[in-house]
Order: structure tokens, then sequence, then C-alpha cells
């Protein structure tokens, strides 16, 4: 293997898988609107969990790519993405919402607006922790930390190269970045565009992430070594320290609120300390779940669909949850839902996600079988371009475009190589965060 490759961690796919699951069950059982009033501890500790795919993204970075080349595939990863379901998934929303006769009073006005909000270009420069009406139409939830990622590579691509060869420039970076989000929650206070305000933390947890790899973190704690007690050591001592920072310091589960405690800015330190204590405890966790087979091939599986789950459960829900419930412009889904009901609902939801990420490339492949011809051009990121999911789907958006103007002809290769290597990194068969 070449000096500087990334090694697939069975542990990693694992995590993520645990990660994932976690936010679709609080977006299904909890972020429903109601309620109100502090979460118990435990619910607090567990969103300390968001923070395992900026951690993550940060232990893979490998230097030596240069900033244009780690930024652009960020870019067509994660950018495009996120823009292309923006539109396309609220448009869809909105058609459901009509054939069940509950579209708005202004349909047009609320797309757009749940078009924004999903692009996280709504209520900028008003105090962060605002309520906001959410558009009938939108089913976006979980999109600004997409953003969120996307502002923080650029802080993260921009400085690596530069400090992660040295570790009193790591720490010292970390603690810019934590006192700037300091600075954030004191005195600054507002929405930023595309939640920038949240990208210093973010970024701060990346580089933290690269300093765990270059430790060999994941891979001593994958390596079992059951019958030490050093191996464990690391396990008992972390959570020790996460449980009594926990007790003595409430991390609340305001991130996306720019919330971090009830110290204010100061609190961005704990809660760095508190989440990066959660992130070992979860390794561990995920690297005994390696252990049990069936397991392990479930939390991969949820593992290898990180971006296309995030992007798509809100969608999935609010499509299972129209035809049964009236749809308001104050939450993002309806409450009042039975304990059965909710348990269907995120089933259905984990079912469709993965139906949609797993086997859609293969529903594609056969819908274009007469293009799987002999000589057909090989896939970027996969060994077949009919493996590729959104490459098909954009070379199928470019055949129509085509078709409905006659202003280019179809057998442009160079435009037929742009709609692949676009759709192969969106590829929801091979998305990832990192």
């Amino acid at each position: 293997m070449a000096e500087g490759e990334a090694v697939r961690l069975s542990s990693v796919d694992i995590l993520k898988g645990l990660t994932i699951v976690c936010i679709v069950l609080v977006h299904v059982v909890i972020r429903r609107g109601e309620g109100g009033g502090e979460m118990p501890l435990f619910m607090q500790a567990l969103y300390l969990i968001l923070m395992v795919f900026f951690l993550i993204s940060g232990y893979f970075y490998r230097p030596g790519k240069g900033f244009v080349y780690n930024m652009k595939k960020r870019v067509l990863q994660l950018g495009i993405a996120i823009v292309i379901c923006s539109f396309v998934l609220t448009a869809i929303i909105s058609v459901w919402l009509f054939i069940f006769g509950q579209s708005p009073e202004d349909p047009v006005y609320d797309y757009f607006e749940a078009v924004l909000r999903a692009l996280n270009l709504t209520n900028l420069f008003e105090p962060v922790g605002e309520v906001l009406l959410s558009p009938i139409s939108g089913a976006s939830i979980g999109y600004y930390y997409i953003w969120v990622m996307l502002i923080a590579f650029i802080i993260f691509y921009g400085l690596a190269d530069h400090v992660m060869d040295d570790w009193y420039k790591i720490a010292a970076t970390i603690i810019a970045l934590l006192v700037i989000t300091c600075l954030m929650v004191e005195f600054v206070g507002v929405v930023l565009p595309f939640f920038a305000h949240l990208s210093p933390i973010a970024a701060a947890f990346m580089f933290m992430g690269a300093a765990l790899s270059k430790l060999k973190v994941v891979e001593r704690i994958e390596s079992f070594e059951f019958k030490s007690a050093r191996y464990w050591s690391l396990l008992i001592v972390s959570a020790v320290c996460l449980v009594v920072l926990l007790v003595l310091f409430h991390p609340g589960s305001g991130f996306d609120q720019l919330y971090f405690g009830s110290m204010g800015g100061l609190s961005a330190f704990v809660y760095f300390i508190q989440a990066t204590l959660m992130f070992i405890i979860c390794l561990y966790v995920a690297a005994l779940l390696s252990k049990v087979p069936g397991l392990t091939w479930f939390f991969s599986l949820f593992g290898r669909h990180t971006l296309g789950i995030l992007l798509l459960h809100g969608f999935f829900i609010k499509m299972m949850m129209v035809p049964f419930f009236q749809m308001t412009d104050e939450m993002w889904f309806p409450g009042g839902m039975s304990a059965v009901q909710m348990v269907l609902l995120a089933i259905g939801v984990f079912g469709a996600c993965l139906l949609v990420c797993e086997y859609g490339p293969k529903i594609i492949g056969k819908l274009s079988r007469r293009d799987a011809v002999k000589g057909r051009s090989p896939c970027p990121c996969q060994e077949d371009v009919k493996d590729c999911f959104l490459s098909s789907i954009l070379d199928y958006i470019f055949k129509t475009v085509v078709i409905l103007t006659a202003s280019v002809k179809y057998e442009d290769r160079k435009m037929l190589g742009i709609t692949k290597k676009i759709g192969c990194n969106l590829c929801l068969k091979s998305n990832s965060f990192i």
C-alpha cells in the first residue's frame, strides 16, 4: 500500500453508522418541535456524538494534496449534492402536499422559502436561537451540519499543511479556533451565511481528529488487545472524565444555536473536551461491535451511506407523515405521535434511505441498460458507470435537457464527461463525510 494511503477501518464505518442512526432517531423522536426546557443529561451527552464526523474528517486527512484539490473534492461531494437536494426534494414535497390537500396558501413562496432554508440563507444576521417558522414544504433538517462542515473544511485545509508537522502549532491552532468560537458566542451571536458561525469549532474538531491520527488512536483501539490493562485504561480515564465534566458542566443540546453550556463562550472549551472524550468512548463501542458479525454488517451498511441518509431522512419523514398528519409552519414535523408510530416511522425512514442509497444504482443501471455497452468509460468511484447512482441521474437529466432544447448534441463527450465526473463525486453509492 502506498505511503499516506488511508486504511479502511471497520470500527470507523460502524461508528459512522451509529452516529447517523442516532441523528435520525433524535429527529424522529425529539426534534419535532414540541417540548421545552433542558433535556435529560443522557440526551445532552448523546448530542455530543454529532461532533464525530468532524473528528473523523480530520482523522483521515493526508497532507500534500493541497488546498485546491481537497476543497474541489469536498465541494463536488457535499456542496453540489446539498444544492440539488434543496431544490429537487422540496419540489417533490410540494407536489406531495398538493396531492393530499395540504398545500400552503402561497405554495410558490413556501417553496422558495424552504429552498433558502435548506441553503441556510434565511434569518441572516438575526440573533442565533431565534425560533423560525418552518416552511411546510421544507424537510432540510440537518442540512446546516453539511454547510458547517464545508466552511470548516476551508479553514482546515487552508491551515493543515502548515501546522500538522508541529504539536505546538496544532495546539495553538485549536486554541485559536476555540477562542474565535468564544468570541462568536459573546460578541457576535448572529446567524451568518451557511452557518459559518459554527465552523471555527468544527474546524477545531478536525484538527483534534488529525492530532489523534498522528497517535494512531483508532488503529490502537481497533487492535482489540482486550487482555491488556493498558488497552482499557484510555476508555476508563475517558469515561470517568466525561461523566465528571457532564455533571459539572451540562453541554446542552443547542449546538446548532451556538450554545455549548451555561458559561457562555467559555463553555466552548469544555464542550470541546467533552465531545473528544465521547468520540474516544464511541470508538471503543464501535470496536466491540466490530466483533459481532451481524451488528458489524448492520452498522457498516449505515456507515457507508451517511451523506445520503442525512440528506434524505427529513424528506422521507415528511413524505410518510403528510398522508396521516396535518402539516404546519410551527415545527418541522407534527407532534403528538405515539411510541408505536415513532418506531414505525423510524423503521420506514431507515428502510427508504437505504433502499435509495444501496439499490438506487442498480435500478438506474437497469434503466440505462442500453448504455452498458462495450467500451463504456469507467466511473472514478465505481468499476462501471452503471453502478454510480447520481452519475446516471445527471446523465439522464442532461439527455432530457438536450431533447427539450435541441441546443447541443448528446454525443458531446466533453459535456458527458462533466456530468459523469460530478455524478461520481455525488454518488450516494460511495458517499461519506470523509
